[in-house]
């Protein structure tokens, strides 16, 4: 715009270098006003004069003009108001061809006479790379300190193809103010930068005043397409329309535009230029599909990383992004229907507002889904500094069999239920993912190792490591208070108490006896690769077994057991075991594994009466009492050789049940003293059916080979007694 206005001047110093080159022929000094005003030379092919009162007309033919502006004119006329001295009435210029080697600058003085009405038509002039090619141009009342009004139609090669232009100025000395309306025909939109391709329609109006020119308008374009360094491929605008304002000083523009893509996107910029480089940028947009953001911007370029490896497909709005020279830029994009994928864990519909500062992401107040589960309120980081990290937290509603693939315990399912709490997770290349929960499990339901429970409470994760608070686990009439820790190679600190139902420990293992009831169970398990240790009370009261016709314990029957046991590998070594059944005392300790065993134990019974039940023996209410204190060595399950044993046995008024013998041996009294490699066994009596034995010594040396001696006396014998029950082999070792 400015050239064209400057270029209409330029003009208009030629018809009047024209009108004193007549005139000097007829005026004495002509010549040297001339050069004084315009520092042009004019030559004409043929010049008509005509006078009427107070008016002198001119008319030159074929013009040839030389100097800053040079070129042919085809037609000039000139109509001087003598009453005025200078003053042109009109002046009118027609098929030109000019080129200006000089191009004024606005705020320079403008010398020439004043023109009441000033005609340019069907010329061109040449400015540096640039053609303007006039149609028509009308200037009226262009006077020194008056208002005049320019209407014309004009294009300007290569930057657009026509413009129409209505406008009013004023000026003294200098251009003092100029504004008016445009309509600009296939703008080249290269004007704004190299890497913007196309051409657009302008309309609008603008206001130039000393060193300074503002505008606004409208525009529209069937096609543009934005290239540069921070795109992938070209973005292109088509079938667009906005507005635009802009303010110009020398060498700084200042543009603010609004725009309207055939896609629906809109889009808000507002830029400033100072020598042809960008020095400042806002852009704002509506909701659009976040893939046209991945697909032709290359973030990577910005940020030093490419967040579409994690940010799939969504939405996103720019709410505001600004970039000042020699500062990061920051930007503020609210997202919603996004998916974050960071390793395995692949959050869905992401909602929320996030903001980037140099190479940093912040977000706050974001909201997703895995699977049917619900993350929001999430917070937090993304780093984009070297190699990216991360770190958010927020809170989370799961259900539970959305998270089981992430549990991944070998032999858990997790089948219903749902947890609600708070998590914290860390990114970054090297250590990937990491993170920490902080939950409450409600109606939870699964399988462990094929048994269904039920289980609510309190669980901490820390990576791999869970970390359970009275965490509540119930199948029947089975319920557990766990408390501790434990990872998925079942690597474990756990603290159990509470009721462990017959029915769940069939469930667990195998055992064929009949049983029922709950042990009340309070200890401590702990495994660390191959190591695991028990240590725990066991109270059986009410709990019943029934292995007939040897053992029965039934229910209100005072018994319990402590144990502290190791197994490492293949071997297991129990530290300490305590048993207590009514007046029955066994404390022991020992190792084994699946070859071989030792042990030590002290064994009391106080009344063998009150045990006798147990043994199916009810008729059997004789007091007697055992007392043992055992060490036993390299007992080998293969029975080849006997153990070395060390110790005592003192049996009085005792009993025992042996296999397939009809009749169980009752009134023992019996002493025993095992010295290693050598064995004594004195009974001072004992009955079996109606057979008594009065008396008995035994004596077993040697281990590998032993031999046995001894004698029995009987006081009486009946062999129908001493016969099993069932036909076998019995034979020792």
């Amino acid at each position: 715009m400015k050239k064209i206005l400057i270029s209409v001047f330029a003009i208009i110093l030629l018809l009047v270098s024209a009108f004193f080159y007549i005139k000097s022929h007829f005026l004495p000094l002509s010549t040297y006003v001339l050069e004084k005003i315009t520092g042009l030379r004019i030559e004409a092919t043929s010049i008509n004069i005509r006078f009427i009162p107070w008016v002198l007309e001119l008319h030159l033919n074929k013009v040839k003009v030389s100097g800053i502006v040079k070129g042919n004119v085809g037609s000039v006329s000139i109509a001087v108001d003598l009453k005025k001295g200078y003053w042109l009435k009109s002046l009118t210029i027609s098929d030109f061809n000019l080129s200006v080697r000089l191009i004024p600058q606005f705020g320079h003085r403008l010398s020439m006479p004043p023109v009441e009405h000033l005609l340019a038509k069907n010329g061109d002039i040449s400015i540096g790379d640039g053609l303007i090619s006039i149609s028509e141009v009308k200037i009226v009342n262009l006077v020194r300190g008056r208002t005049f009004d320019l209407v014309g139609e004009v294009g300007y090669t290569p930057f657009f193809v026509r413009a129409t232009l209505s406008l009013q100025g004023k000026y003294w000395e200098t251009l003092e103010r100029l504004d008016g309306s445009y309509e600009v025909k296939d703008l080249n939109t290269s004007i704004i930068s190299s890497g913007v391709k196309g051409k657009i329609d302008l309309t609008g109006k603008f206001l130039y005043k000393p060193s300074k020119l503002i505008g606004e308008g409208h525009f529209r374009t069937s096609y543009v397409s934005i290239s540069g360094e921070i795109f992938r491929e070209p973005y292109f605008l088509t079938n667009a329309f906005g507005t635009i304002n802009f303010s110009y000083v020398p060498e700084f523009l200042s543009l603010e535009s609004s725009v309207v893509n055939s896609d629906g996107v809109k889009i808000g910029v507002q830029m400033e230029i100072k020598k042809g480089a960008l020095k400042t940028l806002k852009l704002n947009t509506n909701e659009m599909e976040l893939k046209k953001i991945t697909k032709h911007v290359a973030v990577e370029a910005l940020t030093g990383y490419d967040p579409s490896r994690y940010v799939k497909d969504g939405k996103i709005r720019i709410v505001g992004l600004s970039y000042k020279e020699g500062f990061p830029m920051e930007a503020k994009v609210i997202l919603t229907q996004t998916s974050i994928t960071l390793q395995s864990f692949q959050i869905e519909n992401v909602e929320g507002e996030l903001i980037l500062k140099d190479k940093d992401l912040f977000f706050q107040e974001v909201a997703g889904s895995y699977r049917s589960s619900r993350i929001k309120d999430l917070k937090g980081k993304v780093s984009f500094l070297g190699e990216m990290s991360a770190k958010m937290e927020g809170k989370f509603s799961f259900q539970l069999p959305d998270i089981h693939p992430l549990i991944n315990f070998k032999g858990i399912e997790l089948l219903g239920g749902s947890a609600d709490g708070f998590f914290v997770v860390t990114f970054d290349e090297k250590t990937g993912l990491k993170y920490t929960a902080k939950g409450e499990i409600s109606g939870g339901r699964g399988n462990f190792f094929g048994q269904g429970v039920d289980f609510w409470g309190n669980v901490e994760l820390s990576n791999d490591v869970y970390i359970l608070k009275s965490l509540y686990v119930t199948q029947g009439d089975t319920n557990l208070k766990i408390d501790g820790s434990i990872n998925k190679g079942y690597d474990m600190d756990l603290h159990v108490e509470g009721k462990l139902s017959a029915g769940s420990i069939r469930s667990l293992r195998k055992v064929n006896l009949d049983m029922e009831g709950l042990c009340v169970l309070k200890g401590k398990i702990t495994k660390k690769g191959d190591l695991l240790a028990l240590d725990g009370e066991f109270d059986f009261t009410d709990f019943a077994i029934f292995s007939p016709p040897f053992f029965k314990k039934e229910k209100g029957v005072k018994s319990r057991v402590e144990l502290d046991l190791v197994k490492d590998k293949d071997e297991v070594r129990v530290r300490e075991l305590v048993l207590n059944l009514k007046g029955l005392h066994l404390k022991g300790s020992g190792k084994g594994n699946s070859s071989t065993m030792e042990c030590n134990f002290t064994l009391n019974v106080e009344d063998l009466g009150d045990l006798a039940p147990c043994f199916y023996m009810d008729e059997t209410r004789e007091r007697g009492r055992v007392e043992a204190g055992i060490t036993l060595r390299d007992f080998r399950f293969s029975l080849d050789r006997l153990p070395y044993i060390k110790g005592y046995v003192n049996v009085k008024n005792g009993f025992i049940k042996l296999p397939h013998l009809r009749h169980p041996i009752k009134n023992v009294d019996l002493r025993a003293i095992f010295e290693g490699e050598k064995l004594n066994i004195k009974i001072d009596g004992a009955k079996i059916g109606s057979s008594v034995l009065k008396s008995a010594n035994i004596t077993v040396e040697g281990i590998g080979e032993p031999t046995l001696t001894g004698f029995c006396t009987f006081q009486r014998v009946n062999t129908s007694d001493l016969e099993r029950e069932k036909k076998g082999k019995f034979i020792l070792p």
